[in-house]
């Protein structure tokens, strides 16, 4: 959770959502991350989009991590929809950074390499 309004907010809002399972299931229910958001979760989804490296194409890359990511998709997707977005920023932000690293005339150009990312993603959608 975040500090802050927006941090007390969610933590309000696990909360009333573990009370709410305890009383459906009649028992003892998660207390503070809920089921898709593990506190392993998150330091995962790190620890596997970092390691493309700049000699790998494009297309390896999708290859290499497509069913890790559709994995958390769906996981996330369908029990944690609010942590779904910023997970796939991330995973935008890592491909920025390897594209920088990769290419270049986008190495001093931040806004160029988010430009090349939303014309690749144009171009072939189906990619990642």
């Amino acid at each position: 959770m975040g500090s802050g309004p927006a941090g007390a907010r969610a933590g309000r809002r696990v909360a009333a959502l573990a009370a709410l399972a305890a009383a459906l299931l009649g028992g003892a229910a998660w207390l503070r991350t809920p089921p898709a958001q593990g506190p392993v979760a998150g330091l995962g989804a790190r620890r596997v989009v970092v390691v493309g490296l700049p000699h790998v194409g494009l297309g390896d890359l999708a290859h290499m991590y497509n069913a890790v990511v559709q994995g958390w998709i769906n996981c996330y997707g369908r029990f944690y929809k609010s942590m779904l977005y910023p997970l796939l920023r991330r995973i935008n932000e890592y491909l920025v950074r390897w594209a920088r690293r990769k290419y270049k005339l986008l190495q001093r150009h931040d806004r160029r390499a988010r430009g090349w990312l939303v014309r690749v993603a144009r171009r072939a959608p189906k990619l990642f």
